[in-house]
């Protein structure tokens, strides 16, 4: 997201499958201006990973996680595991031990 001029932050949102992502809530969370989508390859950049399979985890202080809370509805998180063809499960409560999320609503 645009934070200034000429700076950004990169945040991770994870969202519910069947939600979109809200891009007013992390603009607001952290004071940028606006919070479009990173193409392709910016996204992979901070994670190592191929767009469609960033894994709702981070192995480095950035990209930042927003997590939605309509996450912690559910018994498990499926995604993709830095793969297109590697699905993996994780349970909810796993979540804030590897991710240490931000949880608050993120999706509409």
């Amino acid at each position: 997201m645009a934070t200034g001029k000429r700076s950004r932050r990169y945040v991770l949102a994870v969202v519910p499958g069947d939600r979109r992502v809200d891009l007013a809530a992390p603009a607001g969370r952290y004071g940028g201006r606006e919070a479009p989508f990173a193409d392709r390859e910016v996204a992979g950049r901070p994670t190592g990973s191929v767009s469609g399979s960033i894994t709702p985890f981070a192995f480095s202080c950035e990209p930042d996680l927003p997590a939605d809370e309509n996450l912690l509805v559910h018994e498990e998180i499926c995604f993709n595991a830095g793969r297109l063809d590697l699905p993996a499960a994780l349970s909810v409560s796993d979540c804030p031990a590897l991710a240490e999320p931000a949880v608050a609503p993120r999706a509409a």
